[in-house]
């Protein structure tokens, strides 16, 4: 998650943990999916992406 947060950070979109999620504003959920899975994957050592469900108001 931490990994995320910083690939996130340095794109200069802020985003906060909750739990096993993160919180980002609408406008960049799709750049805080795409650092999820690329953390995912390097973290991990897998070639698979992670399901991952977005929440919208």
């Amino acid at each position: 998650m931490l990994d995320t947060m910083c690939d996130l950070v340095d794109k200069g979109i802020v985003s906060l943990p909750i739990h096993d999620a993160l919180y980002v504003e609408q406008q960049h959920i799709e750049d805080a999916e795409k650092a999820l899975k690329k953390s995912w994957k390097k973290n991990l050592g897998v070639s698979f992406e992670p399901f991952v469900d977005v929440d919208t108001p």
